[in-house]
This record gives structure tokens, C-alpha cells and sequence, in this order.
């Protein structure tokens, strides 16, 4: 195996040394009466043997000054119970903007595109001792009254800040084990330093190196078309004559991609872009006013999934404020039908489950399921599922009742949460949105529909 060393535990360290830091005690009163406030600095509580001696400025007279706080590790052990798939490698596709160097700024096209296969991390628990040195009984019980007011019994940890961390959410948890005092039997004239103590549990991951490639896109493609002997069977009585189209190819005016988002479209540029070359939003009225007799209110475009899908979703469509935004008012007798009973969110169990993060388990509550249950825990019990599955309370047990390892036909259900309607790509084996999302040059049109006017009205 490389090497590979990430400063994992001892980010770690440092992060918990900061959680400390910003604590303040109040020394007395100045000569005017207001309260002076003296910051409580955190160390690390096993220093090197060189540090230590800067800190007693080289002599062994010299005594620590305080009111301060030391932090140091007790115990590092697995945690078995969050251990999940330990052969689960998940594959993510990233692209990124592309980046002007000469300007120092993002532009709006296309830049580099990766792939990330993350693998499972090892899951362990930390132990940290936070010790409280202080002089006198005041100081400790400022220090501890702050502390302890702030642990109801944890806060939540970020770890991270990037959005493939799949590990930078945790919580410091503090213990039972807390003591008062490091004297045996207190002296009212003794002048050592008292020591008060107090554990706190972090779950942590470990995580292994991710394997991150380049993608490369593909500019063009060359295909000869079929002959007639190439043709499906249930379309071998083809004959060609005079006038038939031999190919069709798909003209769309700019190439634009259009972004659906409930019941707003986004004009987008070829590829995806947000802005064209002089760095504006494109226009939907100059793209419509130019190539299609535009009814506002009337005029509709329909979105398909894929060229050639028999069905799509259909809306009417008028202006909005923004230049590159209209409203669509779906028809809803176009929208796919559900095929399976709705959802009432989609979870992560390695984060959240009944009673923690989620309401307390009822009959009939179901879940779509982020990440695999590889094994039983507290919150989910005895269940083994996997990420995709969809997941019921049956009133005693959890119980899986969407297998996505077993299924072979598109599904459609709502995520009653959202409102948002997914479908089951049986080809990807993933459950992507049934109607939001991007729609390429081909799956998307507009439909003139002109107004019917009164005999009447018209000259």
C-alpha cells in the first residue's frame, strides 16, 4: 500500500482545542468600576519536552500562570456500531466551472470534469480530557458554569468543509466521569494549583485516500447509418421511396438547455451555461419573439425525459421579471403517476433515524434510504438495506419494501417532504427527479397554441 498521511487526528486535535478557546473569567473590577474580563487560553496537553521549557522560560522555578485549560486524548477505540459496508465504494461525478487565470475569476463555461470513488471509512471513538487549572475556587466554577451551560450534553462538529466529506458532520458528546477537584482532601492554606477534569466522546471517521480522475468529453461521434438488414425485426417491412427521410437530425435555435425547478424553466446557454460571451443571462423573450409565434399564457412547452419519449409534461408559459426565467403553470394531468406509495423523506441513517433527527417510528412511515444499514442499529433495529431501498415501519419492525437491488421496471413515487417526484433509472440503477432537472437541445419544445378570437373581434 502507498503512503498516504492526511492529518486526519490531528485536525481533529485542533478542532477540539478551538472548541475550548474564547472562554473568559472575570479577574475583579478596575478603578472604575467595570468588570475585567481575562481570556482562558487551551493548550495541548502533552507538549514536547522543548515547548515545556519555553513555557518555564528555561528554569524550573518558574510556575504556569493561570486560570488556563489543557487538552489531551485517553482513549481511542472502534465503534463497531457505526461500522457500515466495509467494501462500499461510491462513485461521484464533479464538474466544475471553468476558471480564467487571467482574470482570477470563473467563467461561465464548462471547465474540468472528475470522478471521485470515495471508500467506506473506519469508524472510532475519541475520548478527550479537558483539564481546568486554576487557583482559587472562583475561576474553576466561572470556567465550568460556561462549559457546562454549553454541553446539553453535545454540540455538533464540522470537520470539514468539503461537499464530498461524507464524514464532516459529528458532535462532541461530554461524559459522565467529571472531577471536581485533583485534591484528595482540600486545605484552605494550601497553595498548589487545583485541577478540575472533564471526558468528552467524539465519534470520528477515518477516511481512505479517494480515487479521483479526469473526465474527458466527447466532441464528436461518427455512425454509419443502418441498412434496411440492420433494422428491428417488428420493423422489417420498411420500403424506401421517393421523399422518405432516411435521417432526422435535431436543430434546436442556440442549442439551448433549458433548467427546470418546480414551476420556474431556466434559459440556459449550449452545454449549461448560465451567461453567454458578454457575461448576460440569455433572454427567453428574444429567443421566443424570434422563432415561434409566442401567446403569453397560451403558448406551452412540454419536457420529455429522453428524444422519442412517447409522453412528456406539459405547462403554459408566460414572462416573469427576470429575463431568463419563465413561470410554467403545469398541467397536472401530465405528470408522471405514481407507481409506488409516497415517501415521507429521504434519509441518511448513518446520521439521523427514529426519534434522532426524525419523529418517533409510527406505522406506515416510509424512507428512502441515502445510505446502506449494513448492519442493525439502535435507531433502525434488525433491518440490512441498501442505499436506494425504500424502507417501511410496519408497526413492530422496519422492513424493506423497495428493493433496488431487485428491481427491474421504472417506479415513480413523491417525496411528500419536498413535493418532488423521483423516478427509478433502471439503466443508471438510481432514483433521479421524474420532472425537475436539465433538459438537453431535442427533449424540450414550445408549443404555439394561437388564441381563438370572437368573429366579432375580428375586422
Amino acid at each position: 500500500m502507498d503512503f498516504f498521511y492526511d492529518e486526519q487526528i490531528r485536525r481533529l486535535i485542533l478542532q477540539t482545542i478551538r472548541m475550548f478557546g474564547g472562554f473568559v473569567v472575570q479577574t475583579g473590577l478596575d478603578s472604575s468600576g467595570e468588570r475585567q474580563i481575562r481570556q482562558v487560553p487551551v493548550r495541548w496537553g502533552e507538549p514536547s519536552r522543548m515547548v515545556s521549557q519555553i513555557l518555564r522560560l528555561n528554569s524550573e522555578n518558574k510556575m504556569l500562570s493561570t486560570p488556563f485549560m489543557s487538552v489531551h486524548i485517553t482513549s481511542v477505540n472502534m465503534a463497531p456500531d457505526r461500522r457500515q459496508s466495509q467494501t462500499l465504494v461510491r462513485t461521484d461525478l464533479v464538474d466544475e466551472r471553468e476558471f480564467n487565470f487571467e482574470e482570477g475569476k470563473y467563467t461561465g463555461e464548462l471547465g474540468d470534469r472528475f470522478t471521485v470513488k470515495r471508500i467506506m471509512p473506519v469508524p472510532y471513538n475519541f475520548t478527550f480530557q479537558l483539564d481546568i487549572w486554576t487557583s482559587n475556587q472562583d475561576q474553576k466554577m466561572q470556567i465550568m458554569e460556561q462549559i457546562m451551560m454549553l454541553f446539553n450534553p453535545s454540540i455538533d462538529l464540522q470537520t470539514s468543509d468539503n461537499p464530498l466529506d461524507w464524514t464532516a458532520i459529528t458532535f462532541a458528546e461530554m461524559q459522565d466521569a467529571i472531577t471536581w477537584s485533583s485534591k484528595t482532601v482540600p486545605f484552605g492554606t494550601d497553595e498548589q494549583i487545583d485541577v478540575a477534569s472533564m471526558q468528552f466522546l467524539i465519534p470520528y471517521w477515518i477516511n481512505p485516500p479517494a480515487e479521483v480522475t479526469k473526465r474527458k468529453a466527447i466532441e464528436t461521434i461518427i455512425k454509419n447509418m443502418r441498412s434496411v438488414a440492420e433494422l428491428p425485426e417488428d420493423d422489417s417491412d420498411y420500403s424506401w421511396e421517393q421523399g422518405d427521410l432516411l435521417a432526422q437530425i435535431i436543430i434546436t435555435p442556440g442549442n439551448h438547455v433549458i433548467s427546470v425547478e418546480g414551476n420556474e424553466i431556466t434559459l440556459l446557454g449550449e452545454g449549461g451555461v448560465e451567461l453567454d460571451e458578454n457575461g448576460d443571462v440569455f433572454s427567453w423573450e428574444a429567443l421566443l419573439l424570434r422563432f415561434s409565434d409566442f401567446v403569453e399564457d397560451s403558448s406551452q412547452i412540454i419536457v420529455k425525459r429522453k428524444f422519442g419519449d412517447p409522453d412528456g409534461v406539459t405547462g403554459k408559459i408566460s414572462f416573469t421579471a427576470a429575463p431568463n426565467i419563465l413561470d410554467w403553470d403545469i398541467n397536472l394531468a401530465t405528470l408522471p403517476v405514481d407507481t409506488l406509495d409516497p415517501i415521507d423523506a429521504i434519509v441518511n441513517p448513518m446520521t439521523a433515524g427514529p426519534g434522532v433527527g426524525l419523529p418517533t417510528a409510527d406505522t406506515g412511515q416510509r424512507y428512502l434510504l441515502a445510505e446502506d444499514i449494513a448492519s442493525p442499529t439502535v435507531p433502525w433495529g434488525t433491518i440490512i438495506a441498501n442505499v436506494n431501498d425504500i424502507i417501511e415501519f410496519d408497526g413492530a419492525d422496519w422492513v424493506v419494501d423497495f428493493d433496488s437491488s431487485a428491481a427491474t421496471s421504472t417506479e415513480i413515487i413523491t417525496n411528500t417532504f419536498t413535493g418532488k417526484q423521483f423516478r427509478w433509472n433502471t439503466a443508471e440503477f438510481d432514483w433521479e427527479l421524474a420532472v425537475d432537472g436539465q433538459y438537453k437541445p431535442g427533449t424540450w419544445k414550445v408549443i404555439s397554441i394561437p388564441l381563438i378570437l370572437d368573429p366579432e373581434d375580428c375586422p
